[in-house]
């Protein structure tokens, strides 16, 4: 944020916003600083690459190939975890032109997030402050959901489908929201189906003063321990500080 706010005063009339990083490190760097400086990204973007390549490859081999076929051995795996990671690496490629639609990165990386985030955090939102949920609410509402607001998001943010079809524009913060909603709804009705909910352990859950010492004094445990009290604070604490940007 703050080589961009620099940028923003030092050279106003920048073509584009994900030009300010590099007209800094060029302009205002002596030669050796800027090898350094260009060192430092390059290693900063390969180790987040190599992080995620080997967490997806990771995630496929040991949570659904090793499962389905454990007398692959090791070197199965390992070809699998490879041919993986070619695939994820050609994909991307493919994808990469897309990116240029945006007006820069940030926006694009926001973007990205608001639609594939929101189903996680609904799972583990719901799974830690609901005690209703069933035991496969949240497993069928990511195997949902997570598809839907990726094809969502490449409808309406990198293929321009959505525009197409006459659909109303809605900001991605807002298809956020609506995505979230979305995967509460399933959880909701996952769990009606199943009649049965899932009684998790007590601490599992965050829990209120009366749940954790039913038989006891309110006070008996600390009003610490209730987090209504941190939801309280959060809010205030965010309150005064719009307050004051006001």
């Amino acid at each position: 944020i703050i080589p961009g706010m620099a940028a923003a005063v030092l050279y106003p009339n920048l073509a584009s916003p994900d030009k300010a990083f590099p007209t800094l490190a060029f302009e205002l760097l002596p030669a050796g600083f800027r090898g350094v400086v260009l060192a430092a990204m390059l290693a900063a973007i390969m180790s987040s690459l190599d992080s995620a390549l080997n967490a997806a490859a990771s995630l496929v081999t040991v949570d659904f190939v090793k499962p389905r076929w454990p007398s692959l051995g090791e070197r199965g795996l390992i070809r699998v975890g490879r041919a993986v990671t070619a695939a994820i690496m050609l994909f991307a490629a493919l994808y990469a032109p897309t990116i240029a639609s945006y007006g820069s990165l940030f926006e694009y990386f926001q973007a990205t997030l608001a639609y594939l985030v929101p189903p996680v955090v609904a799972v583990y939102l719901g799974g830690l402050l609901c005690r209703h949920f069933a035991r496969g609410s949240g497993f069928w509402a990511l195997v949902i959901m997570q598809p839907l607001a990726f094809a969502l998001f490449l409808a309406k943010e990198a293929t321009g489908v959505w525009a197409s079809l006459g659909l109303p524009t809605v900001h991605f913060t807002y298809m956020a929201v609506a995505i979230f909603a979305a995967t509460l709804g399933v959880m909701a009705a996952v769990s009606v189906r199943e009649g049965q909910p899932m009684k998790p352990l007590d601490r599992s859950v965050l829990t209120t003063l009366s749940d954790i010492a039913p038989d006891g004094p309110r006070g008996s445990r600390g009003p610490w321990l209730d987090y209504r009290l941190y939801a309280v604070g959060l809010l205030a604490a965010l309150g005064a500080l719009l307050a004051s940007l006001a």
